[in-house]
């Protein structure tokens, strides 16, 4: 005979196409992460200052401070988390799916609403006395342990204390496991914000000029109070918007690349800016020609790769700034075509 394939369709699945999946364990708001930690060929973990919310990235006993647009997207992923198959309902041997010594294991701190009974709380006298529900932040723990490869698009995974098996995505999980430190360091050169400075020490091409900032609050006739800020360039007072176009170019900088080996400079550098803040903490950042392609940007022990162009264009605002006008106007567009 010959019958609809509809008909014969159901019953050419699998055991496991008719089973009751769990459902991926779901952060209600991925705000309330505090720490990420892969441990794998590329091991890694970020964490959340409680106090600031400022992200860092630690591995092998070094901490660095984490960009936070590449955490956001990495943290907002776990909202979106779902398994795609069950593979085994109750794993008695885990090493049939590479699960017994992991190809990457995943942890997330997160907080969740709970709720608690107070036993204490107060009632009147028409009514019976009761516990009252209230809610609180507890900490949780998900765990995601990442096995062998299901197929091509596809990995074995177990979550938490279940012994079930199911299989996720490999895009998804390549978004954690197959991240190194590197790429989520913040590269921003350097970064004191205008309204915490107190003032700028700039060495260029061997002369050195000073900027101090000074702030005054004053209060007019309605008892509204107004901060001034001025700019004085070795004691003379200049142009704000002259100061914070280049101090913008200066402190929004961000390198495309940052070496890992030590690096040794070839030459003197050409620029040294020592930023003093209000509270007197200073940050020191020297910029040296590294190639026709990059300056190096040395603050501390980091040592940040920056675009050519995007420096002299630093420079040309700190020549307009401390001349009145930009010297190397004239011979910066043949230089451009000269190194391209």
């Amino acid at each position: 005979y010959l019958v609809d394939s509809s008909c014969v369709e159901p019953f050419t699945k699998t055991l496991y196409d008719y089973a009751q999946m769990e459902d991926f364990p779901a952060i209600s708001s991925t705000d309330t992460i505090t720490k990420i930690s892969v441990d794998g060929d590329s091991s890694y973990e970020l964490k959340k200052d409680a106090d600031t919310s400022v992200w860092s990235v630690s591995a092998n006993g070094e901490e660095d401070k984490a960009d936070s647009a590449t955490v956001s997207s990495l943290v907002s992923s776990f909202g979106s988390m779902a398994y795609n198959s069950m593979a085994d309902y109750k794993c008695e041997d885990k090493s049939k799916y590479g699960l017994d010594k992991p190809y990457s294991t995943i942890t997330v701190d997160y907080q969740e609403e709970a709720e608690t009974s107070d036993d204490n709380a107060e009632t009147s006298d028409s009514e019976t006395p009761d516990s009252a529900e209230t809610t609180e932040m507890v900490d949780k723990q998900l765990t995601i342990l990442v096995g062998n490869e299901a197929d091509d698009s596809n990995r074995y995974v177990m979550v938490n204390d279940s012994n079930e098996v199911y299989t996720m995505s490999e895009e998804t999980l390549s978004a954690l496991t197959d991240k190194t430190e590197e790429d989520f360091w913040d590269m921003t050169v350097s970064y004191v914000s205008l309204n915490s400075l107190g003032s700028l020490k700039v060495n260029y091409q061997g002369s050195d000029y000073k900027v101090n900032v000074s702030r005054e609050t004053s209060t007019d006739d309605d008892g509204n109070e107004k901060e001034t800020t001025t700019y004085q360039l070795d004691g003379k007072e200049i142009e704000s918007t002259t100061f914070t176009t280049f101090y913008n170019k200066l402190i929004n900088m961000a390198g495309q690349k940052r070496l890992t080996d030590a690096y040794t400079p070839a030459a003197d550098p050409e620029m040294t800016a020592v930023f003093t803040d209000s509270d007197k903490n200073q940050t020191t950042v020297t910029f040296y020609t590294y190639d026709t392609n990059y300056y190096a940007a040395v603050v501390g022990d980091k040592v940040f790769l920056v675009n050519k162009m995007t420096v002299k264009e630093m420079f040309n605002a700190y020549e307009t700034m401390v001349n009145g006008e930009t010297e190397t106007e004239a011979t910066a567009t043949p230089t451009a075509e000269a190194e391209n």
